[in-house]
């Protein structure tokens, strides 16, 4: 997935060895599964295949694909894995080309043109489309390698991959697992919170991190499928609690998309746990919903 990843765990010294190849097959089998950037991947096949006929796919692209097109429906398409040729457009893919910031992305196909089957797995594209599983395959690696753990019965864990966490149970000493939320800049390595987990998932989504500047405009490689451009909200960063970090994923880039007004109007409809950090006259205000404040500790 072109970043790392971490496994922290509170379990027998003899299980350690195990659990760190089955957790390292996991993650690599989605990355295997997944990736825009191996030709041989079955999203990128699936890329290259032609509209109209059922393409089979991993069970574990299915269900990805199965649940961000539910995403895309309740989220008025602001989260919708369709945006892969405008990420390229804007050069932030494999098949990114120079970027002229006047020239109009091409029009996206949106999230109707494309169709999954679980049983047997596959999917099915009514239009030339290019799919972008980024914002919800990292939530879903870290699923994956707690699916792992929890095969082997271990009872507290933190794992991360690129910033998406899930916790279960405690530290050895009984207390939290403690992480940071990044201070929302570029460059920028302090913390603006400390939260305090235990049995949740949670995922981060910025405009800090990947981006470029052109004539003092910042570009983010965050993609609003509506328009097709970098998003251009005042939003820095939305974090989202839930009990599956893919879905937490998919979810922080849908409000991150909708903005400093209508990002938190869904959250508190969806009854999310979630803290938007947004820019205001050189500085962060914070917005809160649903319960995210017991995170504080």
């Amino acid at each position: 997935m072109g970043t790392r990843y971490s496994v922290k765990i509170v379990a027998p010294a003899e299980l350690i060895a195990a659990i760190e190849i089955e957790a390292h097959a996991a993650v690599a089998a989605v990355d295997a599964q997944m990736s825009t950037w191996k030709p041989q991947s079955d999203l990128s096949r699936f890329n290259a295949s032609e509209p109209g006929n059922w393409f089979s796919v991993s069970p574990d692209l299915a269900k990805v694909v199965a649940l961000g097109l539910e995403i895309s429906s309740f989220t008025d398409g602001a989260f919708d894995m369709c945006v892969g040729s405008a990420v390229n457009h804007w050069g932030f893919g494999p098949d990114a080309a120079p970027v002229n910031v006047l020239a109009p992305p091409t029009a996206l196909p949106g999230f109707g043109s494309i169709a999954v089957r679980l049983d047997p797995p596959a999917l099915r594209k009514s239009a030339p489309v290019y799919l972008d599983p980024s914002g919800i395959a990292k939530g879903f690696g870290v699923d994956a390698i707690a699916t792992v753990l929890e095969r082997h019965g271990i009872p507290a864990y933190m794992i991360e991959i690129d910033g998406e966490l899930r916790a279960k149970g405690t530290r050895p000493d009984g207390t939290p697992w403690r992480v940071g939320i990044s201070q929302p800049e570029p460059g920028a390595t302090g913390v603006h919170h400390i939260l305090a987990l235990s049995t949740t998932a949670m995922a981060t989504s910025g405009d800090y991190r990947r981006y470029f500047d052109v004539a003092g405009q910042r570009y983010s490689h965050t993609i609003d499928p509506r328009t097709g451009r970098p998003t251009t909200s005042t939003v820095a960063s939305v974090t989202v609690a839930d009990a599956d970090c893919a879905r937490a994923d998919a979810l922080a880039t849908a409000l991150l998309v909708l903005g400093a007004e209508k990002g938190p109007e869904m959250a508190q409809r969806l009854k999310l746990d979630a803290l938007f950090l947004i820019r205001h006259e050189g500085g962060l205000i914070e917005k809160m919903t649903g319960r995210f404040d017991r995170f504080f500790g």
